[in-house]
């Protein structure tokens, strides 16, 4: 077994709810369920967002090493928060994906390395419960 890997986040935050590393701010606040504004990034919204990358890299690690021809992969998320025993969690969050592949790419190796990527996922693989994924496959033209 490999030994286990340390992440740190330690990016500067300011008062006016911007965070900064590498010479990129995204500004952060707290979602309009919780009387923020909501029209910024939230830790809710960054969580469903680091599901749905995950999955998206994962995937495009997983395609590589396949060899899997592809166009492109576009996902959207959906998170579930809800109040139990006093506190907050997520309870669910709900990801669409769609791939597009050429049309000599083939639809079942192209599924079967989708779901090699929703079981691959270290974010969704980390939390309290199991993502939901729906994923579809579309022939389309190469760019």
């Amino acid at each position: 077994m490999e030994a286990a890997v340390q992440l740190s986040e330690n990016s500067p935050w300011s008062r006016e709810c911007g965070h900064h590393k590498g010479g990129h701010s995204y500004g952060a606040l707290t979602s309009s369920f919780c009387d923020g504004p909501g029209n910024l990034w939230s830790p809710e919204t960054l969580l469903v967002g680091a599901v749905a990358d995950c999955f998206r890299l994962t995937f495009r690690s997983i395609a590589k090493v396949g060899t899997l021809r592809w166009i492109s992969l576009t996902c959207e998320g959906d998170g579930t928060v809800d109040r139990a025993n006093g506190s907050m969690s997520f309870t669910a969050v709900q990801l669409r994906a769609r791939l597009t592949i050429p049309d000599t790419t083939d639809m079942q190796d192209a599924e079967r390395l989708l779901d090699k990527a929703t079981k691959a996922c270290l974010i969704s693989n980390s939390l309290k419960f199991t993502p939901t994924f729906k994923v579809d496959v579309a022939i389309g033209l190469a760019a």
